[in-house]
């Protein structure tokens, strides 16, 4: 298997997992809200992206850009924090290599940066584009915004 692989695919429960144990964020109420919200989505695509490419996704959607509003910012600042709960931490990816059997039908998903990335934000966009809840249209339209960046990234900040 390729060493490249990551073997920790995005699935609801691994998200809602590292969200819960990892997110630095205030209120509780907020906070929960967010992992709902990321748990939600993952349910959409599940084990279709891997974790560096969500983090990736994360980033990009973190940088500000010209133009900014207020709810923009805020938006921001959540991916930021989704994206260092998300970040792999010292040994835990050679761990799950260690975890798996290297053989050729070891399961693992190729890091797709962020062509995988975009399967985040498209997977919104076509659940709930057209919906009538409007939580789920905001939800949309914004995942519209971010794959669009997604799609023309700044340099991410060092």
């Amino acid at each position: 298997m390729d060493r490249s692989a990551i073997l920790s695919p995005v699935h609801p429960e691994l998200l809602r997992l590292l969200l819960d144990t990892r997110l630095q964020m205030e209120p509780p109420a907020r906070k929960a809200a967010v992992i709902a919200s990321f748990v939600q989505v993952a349910r959409l695509i599940p084990g279709k992206i891997g974790r560096d490419s969500l983090v990736l996704g994360m980033r990009v959607a973190a940088t500000p850009r010209d133009g900014d509003t207020p709810p923009i910012t805020a938006r921001r600042a959540t991916c930021a924090a989704v994206a260092d709960a998300l970040k792999w931490q010292q040994g835990e990816m050679q761990q799950a290599f260690d975890d798996v059997p290297l053989c050729a039908d070891a399961p693992g998903i190729n890091g797709g940066g962020l062509d995988d990335a975009a399967k985040w934000f498209q997977a919104q966009i076509d659940a709930w584009a057209e919906s009538k809840d409007p939580r789920l249209a905001v939800m949309a339209a914004t995942a519209a915004r971010e794959l669009a960046e997604v799609a023309d990234p700044l340099p991410l900040p060092a």
